[in-house]
């Protein structure tokens, strides 16, 4: 997913975390409705988010594998 595309969503997600915090009922992301509920799981995903966008910016894949020889 391009940096472009992972800022949209974040701040779809910012968005919805926001209008439920100012004590709306629910909020629609891409078809899904999430409650008050699912603020859990929308502070979830903008830490995911935070994480692709962050090794988007420094051009690492993420996750890192190295192997040690001993």
């Amino acid at each position: 997913m391009t940096r472009e595309k992972i800022q949209e969503r974040l701040n779809l997600y910012y968005a919805a975390e926001a209008a439920i915090l100012a004590g709306a009922q629910g909020y629609e992301i891409d078809g899904e409705i999430f409650t008050y509920a699912d603020l859990k799981v929308i502070t979830r995903q903008i830490n995911i988010l935070l994480h692709q966008l962050s090794a988007a910016q420094s051009g690492t894949g993420g996750i890192r594998r190295h192997r040690v020889v001993l």
